[in-house]
């Protein structure tokens, strides 16, 4: 599942990104600023990384993220489901006989009747991951880029050393931003999974929120975060090894075939 889901989680991130940065370059949707800037540089009325605010960089990025959350939440969602339920012991077969036989009674709909609960818990993660990783990678970018730029100190950071400060960051930020949600979905595929098919998207959201109440009254805040510190062991280095590769083999390909950034 893991090889399907990591090239979409990128690919579907880069072409978002690709797209609003497209967009965002037209000259009907340059801010004043921005526009002199570009005339300044004897410019047509677009836009480059150096010139973009922070905001036009924030606003991108979560435009990408959220794309691409969504997108490999419609393929993790189901294996997500069936593999708690496997792990916790309420079901006796494997993952994949239980989907197999899940989707024979009642269609591919079984397999998603859980999916907005996953959502709301997924969305944070891939998000807070894809945003960091953007936001610092774009940083470096300009950094290289225009040397004088308030960020230009960044190129003196070598490249490797660079790529996984970016994977610590981005593994670091995703755990903590979803831990509570992750929390709660967990208990409502496993302890509380009983009674969800037939409450509907909207009693499932309100189910979410009701549950992380119940944990948060009975644990304080602490409850949303319990496994936090194995989770960040988990994920954390895991993002050390899938950024740095990634972004590292992009790098060089860019540099074998004279791309640049525009």
């Amino acid at each position: 599942m893991s090889l399907l889901v990591g090239p979409l989680y990128f690919a579907s991130y880069s072409a978002a990104k690709r797209l609003a940065t497209n967009w965002s370059k037209q000259p009907s949707n340059l801010s004043p600023t921005e526009k002199q800037a570009s005339v300044k540089k004897g410019g047509h009325g677009s836009a480059n990384n150096g010139q973009r605010g922070v905001q036009g960089w924030i606003a991108i990025n979560m435009f990408a993220s959220l794309v691409a959350g969504v997108a490999v939440s419609l393929v993790e969602s189901p294996s997500e489901l069936f593999r708690h339920q496997v792990q916790a012991g309420v079901v006796e077969r494997g993952m994949f006989p239980t989907m197999l036989a899940a989707t024979r009674r009642g269609g591919l709909r079984s397999l998603y009747f859980c999916y907005l609960p996953y959502l709301i818990k997924a969305l944070p993660h891939d998000v807070a991951e894809l945003m960091t990783y953007g936001l610092l990678t774009d940083a470096r970018s300009v950094a290289h880029a225009h040397p004088r730029h308030p960020l230009g100190a960044i190129a003196a950071v070598p490249d490797r050393v660079g790529d996984l400060f970016v994977g610590a960051a981005a593994g670091i930020m995703a755990v903590l931003v979803s831990m509570p949600a992750d929390t709660i979905s967990t208990r409502m595929q496993t302890v509380e999974r009983a009674g969800l098919r037939e409450k509907g998207p909207l009693g499932m959201a309100v189910s979410f929120f009701a549950t992380g109440r119940r944990l948060a009254a009975r644990g304080g805040v602490g409850a949303l975060y319990k496994g936090c510190a194995p989770r960040l062991l988990r994920h954390v280095p895991a993002s050390m090894v899938f950024w740095p590769v990634l972004v590292g083999c992009q790098r060089e390909l860019h540099r074998a075939l004279g791309y640049t950034e525009g």
